[in-house]
């Protein structure tokens, strides 16, 4: 049995590498992370972004190939676990992977550095690789001395975000893998009427579907109006 069911927090199962868009901007880092999933030997990754450049779902969709590879991975929310106690980090380089969400959490907790810091000792000792976010480049003087001199010897690149002329093309595209038909011209009033943050129109165009599938009716431009008054 995977130790990730022994807390309170699992990834989503949607999230799989296949199903990150990403522009030519991120193609060498989605290549090095698919070729580290596949080999061996441990890799440690500190991945950095924008709020809203798929850090999230790029950890857990890591974790999803783990499992669907036969490994044992966990995704830790950092939001959530910086109240819980950080000897939860102990033995997690028993695992295939560990995926930790947002570094900067670290910065105000000497104990949670320390764990973090005995974890990163471990999985070099082991075949345990990890894969760290922040929504901040490495910056000196955020953690203690010696841990920032671990971090550094990590793989450090960046996500970049989706630009906006990409959006219409990443909401196509995760719409298609999702199932969800939407032709150019609903992708087109969405994205001049609406928010131009990608999370959000992606949960948005979700919240459509489901009131699509309810009401039995097609998405169309009309619909949408319709339905954005109802959820607005």
């Amino acid at each position: 049995m995977s130790k990730q069911l022994i807390f309170p927090f699992d990834s989503d199962q949607y999230p799989k590498i296949n199903n990150f868009f990403y522009s030519s901007n991120n193609e060498v880092l989605i290549n090095i992370i698919k070729d580290s999933i596949c080999a061996d030997n441990n890799e440690n990754f500190f991945i950095y972004g924008e709020r809203d450049s798929g850090k999230s779902f790029l950890l857990q969709a890591i974790c999803n190939e783990y499992s669907a590879n036969g490994g044992k991975s966990i995704y830790i929310p950092m939001a959530k676990a910086i109240n819980m106690q950080a000897n939860m980090l102990e033995n997690l380089n028993e695992l295939d992977a560990v995926c930790i969400d947002d570094f900067t959490k670290f910065y105000h907790s000497t104990e949670w550095q320390i764990s973090f810091f005995n974890l990163i000792n471990q999985c070099v000792l082991s075949k345990c690789s990890l894969y760290v976010s922040s929504d901040e480049g490495i910056s000196e003087g955020v953690v203690f001395t010696d841990l920032m001199s671990r971090i550094k010897k990590m793989h450090v690149y960046e996500v970049k975000k989706i630009a906006d002329g990409e959006l219409s093309q990443a909401l196509k595209f995760c719409a298609e893998r999702n199932g969800i038909n939407l032709n150019n011209e609903v992708i087109n009033y969405l994205t001049t009427r609406e928010t131009r943050i990608f999370n959000k129109l992606f949960l948005l165009i979700k919240e459509i579907d489901l009131l699509s599938a309810q009401e039995k009716r097609k998405i169309t431009v009309p619909f949408v109006k319709e339905m954005l008054k109802r959820i607005n």
